[in-house]
């Protein structure tokens, strides 16, 4: 006989999730007050009122088939869990071996609702320092924070922490402070770059415009106009070109149907029976038509010959094969 992980692992896969949810049910049913216990009714246990098998009374918890009575420890009390030892500390103390032990909470403290941690907070104006709750020293030019770690201050804003101290942002000419806490806690204007505790004017020259692109470049050329050195000089299109984008090469191209022939556009020379190609820098012959000397020439296609896919030559299909200018059978 199969055993029931392997008849699962063997059925479809709808039912597969089907007995995952039963088993994740099951699961949830055991550990649910109701599951306290089955079988005869033990002393300080009640029947249910809706299933089988009983329940241990308030003060009792199941434990082998018998209901055997919580032992609640000083300053605690009972709790309504169908888990763990069915008792809680009473606020002010924490479970410490099966006892309930009163929290020490340090001068300018408040207790915490929370079951973790030291049970314990510092009250504002105070930071914790080791087991007790020392005063913020605020120093000037600060204010006080809400963290409970840490010196418990910041600076104020245009301000420094120095130390135990705030000391001022030293801002020079043309720079404005930033939010940063890393660098010098100033930015240069725009116009201006940083050099030591200075902000430089950037000196943009004619035909030019500031730019924040670029960390080392401050200003670019205009549409036309291309950088040497300090300078931005015209660039000269020749006639049939247009200006390019690109910052390398010559700045222009030749337009469609020209050719850049050392400085100037050359018109592409297109002879009869061909076109130009998809770049518009060159052409080829139409279907039909072969290269020879810069001329397209008709094909001459043979008997039981045809012209190929490219369109310029010809061949021979099967059983025919291609020798010289003619069309032999195999």
């Amino acid at each position: 006989m199969r055993t029931f992980s392997a008849a699962v692992a063997a059925a479809s896969p709808i039912r597969r999730l089907f007995v995952a949810a039963v088993s994740a049910l099951v699961v949830l049913i055991s550990l649910s007050p109701a599951s306290a216990g089955t079988g005869n009714l033990p002393a300080n246990a009640t029947e249910r009122t809706w299933g089988e098998g009983w329940d241990c009374r308030q003060g009792f918890l199941e434990a082998r088939g018998s209901c055997t009575k919580i032992r609640v420890p000083d300053n605690a009390f009972l709790n309504d869990r169908s888990y763990g030892k069915g008792w809680s500390c009473h606020r002010g103390y924490r479970e410490v071996d099966d006892k309930c032990i009163e929290i020490a909470i340090p001068e300018n403290a408040y207790l915490l609702d929370g079951s973790y941690g030291e049970g314990w907070a510092c009250e504002r104006g105070f930071i914790k320092l080791g087991d007790s709750c020392q005063a913020i020293r605020i120093p000037d030019k600060a204010y006080q924070t809400e963290d409970r770690y840490g010196r418990g201050w910041k600076c104020l804003r245009g301000y420094r922490m120095a130390g135990d101290s705030c000391q001022a942002i030293d801002v020079p000419a043309n720079a404005f402070l930033n939010d940063s806490s890393l660098g010098k806690g100033w930015t240069c204007e725009r116009g201006f770059f940083e050099r030591g505790h200075a902000c430089i004017e950037i000196v943009v020259p004619e035909n030019a415009f500031l730019t924040d692109r670029s960390a080392t470049l401050q200003w670019e050329c205009h549409r036309g106009f291309r950088a040497t050195g300090d300078r931005c000089v015209r660039i000269e299109v020749p006639e049939n070109g247009y200006l390019v984008t690109s910052k390398y090469g010559k700045g222009w191209a030749c337009e469609r149907g020209f050719i850049d022939a050392g400085g100037h556009c050359e018109k592409v020379v297109v002879p009869e029976n061909a076109y130009l190609t998809d770049l518009g820098t060159d052409w080829s012959c139409r279907r039909g038509y072969a290269k020879t000397d810069e001329q397209c020439v008709p094909l001459r296609v043979p008997e039981h010959g045809h012209v190929d896919a490219s369109g310029n030559d010809w061949r021979c299909p099967a059983p025919y094969h291609r020798i010289r200018d003619a069309c032999v059978r195999s």
